[in-house]
Order: structure tokens, then C-alpha cells, then sequence
């Protein structure tokens, strides 16, 4: 490693040399780093060196990366957002708070989706180091309008309306500090219509929005919502799968089951077989727990209705 530590020329050299280190080699090379005046880099490479770092879990190296490429870049939205999401995760919040300040005087046209994200995740999670109910109100106030703007400027960016939905529920609960509970369930009541009006636009992929939905009204027990989520759920397409697909099929399956006992509907056989089916296709991507309640559940449906369970599913 001194040879390599040797070649550290640019930041770019530095992050592939860290992309297969070991921890003890990562800080020898952000030492070597350190120790050279003239050492620079692109905007991208700084941010791809920090994420290299922080995979090891060294969350300071990887804000001293992003602090070091703000010296080059002081305005880089991508590098801002870098060094609030490392920075609070190693107590650097003084930073925080002047980069946070930095982040918005610039146009929200320079901003990554990174920046809105980090924006908003840093602001909610502010009570966890601030003592000021206050400004911790604030905060999550102005988290909401910044989640409404990201939606404004990334429109096909699932995680602007996730992020709408998780503030909303922190200010329902804020509300709830305050007695103010007409507020607080409109805030519930606007998060879950965000929600619902996400999936249901169709012009973009909604797979986590869906999985959120889906998972709520399963515990308010709307089973014909639950069953139309899922099945809205696997029609869209994504890339890289944010979720796992078989849990609708789980949760699809567990609702009409669950509605053919209320019907009493136990000698719909072509209801039977399709619940089982979807049981059948859960099991392809779910956790062993899902598996054993799976199993558990399409005996006793076998035992009460007398229709054959595949043993794909009670032997799983």
C-alpha cells in the first residue's frame, strides 16, 4: 500500500484506490491525501471518494472528503448536501447548520436530488441533537415546503413524495404535542392522499409509495384498497427493484384471504386457488418469518375449506 499511497495524485486516484482498501488502507490513503498542497479533483470524484469512505463506516473521514471539495467547489449542491448528511452523523452539526445555511441562499435550479433529500432528512432529524422544541418545529416546516419544491423540480422523483409523506406524519405528531388534533389528522389525512394520488397519476413509478400505502391500509384493515394497491404496484417498472415485489403478492393474498372468512365465501374454490397462487409467487423474494406465516396460514385455509394447499407453500 505505500507504493499505491505514493501514486495519490488526484482525488480521483484516491477513490479507486479506496474502492476495494480495507479500513486501515483508506486511512492511510486519506493521509497521503492530507500531506498534498495541490492535490484536486472533480466535484464528483470528492463525492464518490466520501461514499467510498463511508462504506467502512467512517462517516468523519468522509465530511473532511466533502469539506476538502467544498474548499474547491463552496457551491456544489451535490458536496453541500455531502457534508450535512456526514457531518450530523459525526457530530459536526455547528458545520451542519452553516452549510444548511449555505444550501439555501442558492437557486433550487442548482440543487441535486441529493440536496433536497439530505435537506430534508437532516431537518427532521434535528430532535435528535437540538433542545429547542422551537426550532425543531421550524425546521420541519420548512422540510415540508423544501419536499413540495423537490416534487416541483424532480417530478418523476419518488423520493420528493416520500419525503412529503414522512414530514407530514412528524408535524401530526407535533401537532399532537400541542393539542391541536383537527391539524393533526389533516396533516395524516393530506399524507395518505399524497400518497394515493402518487400511485394513481401513472406517470412515473410509485413502487415505494405503494408498499407505504398499502402497508397503512392494511392496518386499517381496507382490504379492497390493500388488494388494489398491489396489484397497481407490479405494473410499474423500475430499474433497479426499490422493494420487494413479493410482498404485495403477501399482502394481496393475506387480504382476500382474509375477506373470503368475512364472506364466509370457504367453498369459492377459484378464490382459493388464486389466493394460494399469490402465496405461491410471495415466495420467490420474502423473508423466512413471512415464509412460516404463509404456511401456517394456507393450512389452516386447506383445513377449513377442504381445498388442497400446493406444497410449495405448506412444506416452505
Amino acid at each position: 500500500m505505500s507504493e499505491q499511497s505514493a501514486m495519490v495524485t488526484s482525488i480521483g486516484v484516491a477513490y479507486r484506490l479506496c474502492e476495494n482498501a480495507n479500513p486501515m488502507q483508506i486511512k492511510q490513503i486519506w493521509s497521503e491525501v492530507q500531506k498534498n498542497p495541490v492535490i484536486y479533483g472533480e466535484a464528483d470524484e470528492y463525492h464518490n471518494y466520501a461514499v467510498a469512505v463511508s462504506r467502512v463506516d467512517d462517516n468523519y473521514t468522509a465530511f473532511q472528503i466533502c469539506e476538502m471539495g467544498l474548499v474547491q467547489y463552496p457551491y456544489n449542491t451535490d458536496l453541500i448536501a455531502d457534508s450535512i448528511y456526514y457531518g450530523s452523523m459525526c457530530n459536526q452539526y455547528d458545520t451542519c447548520e452553516l452549510r444548511v445555511k449555505t444550501l439555501l441562499e442558492r437557486p433550487m435550479s442548482t440543487w441535486t436530488w441529493r440536496a433536497f433529500s439530505f435537506l430534508i432528512s437532516y431537518l427532521r432529524d434535528r430532535s435528535n441533537w437540538i433542545e429547542d422544541t422551537e426550532l425543531i418545529a421550524s425546521g420541519i416546516t420548512i422540510a415540508l415546503d423544501i419536499a413540495q419544491k423537490y416534487q416541483q423540480y424532480y417530478p418523476n422523483e419518488e423520493r420528493s413524495y416520500m419525503a412529503e409523506y414522512e414530514t407530514r406524519l412528524l408535524l401530526s405528531k407535533i401537532a399532537k404535542d400541542e393539542a391541536n388534533f383537527q391539524l393533526a389528522t389533516e396533516h395524516e389525512e393530506a399524507a395518505l392522499n399524497l400518497l394515493k394520488n402518487t400511485i394513481n397519476n401513472g406517470k412515473y413509478s410509485a413502487v415505494s409509495c405503494s408498499l407505504k400505502y398499502a402497508d397503512v391500509m392494511f392496518e386499517q384493515q381496507a382490504y379492497d384498497e390493500v388488494i388494489q394497491t398491489c396489484k397497481r404496484a407490479l405494473e410499474f417498472g423500475e430499474d433497479v427493484s426499490s422493494v420487494r415485489l413479493g410482498y404485495f403478492m403477501y399482502l394481496s393474498a393475506q387480504a382476500k384471504e382474509i375477506q373470503l372468512y368475512q364472506t364466509n365465501d370457504l367453498s369459492n374454490t377459484e378464490k382459493i386457488q388464486e389466493i394460494y397462487g399469490e402465496y405461491t409467487a410471495a415466495l420467490a423474494e420474502i423473508s423466512t418469518n413471512y415464509r412460516k406465516n404463509i404456511a401456517v396460514r394456507a393450512k389452516i385455509l386447506e383445513a377449513r375449506s377442504g381445498v388442497t394447499a400446493p406444497q410449495a407453500i405448506i412444506g416452505g
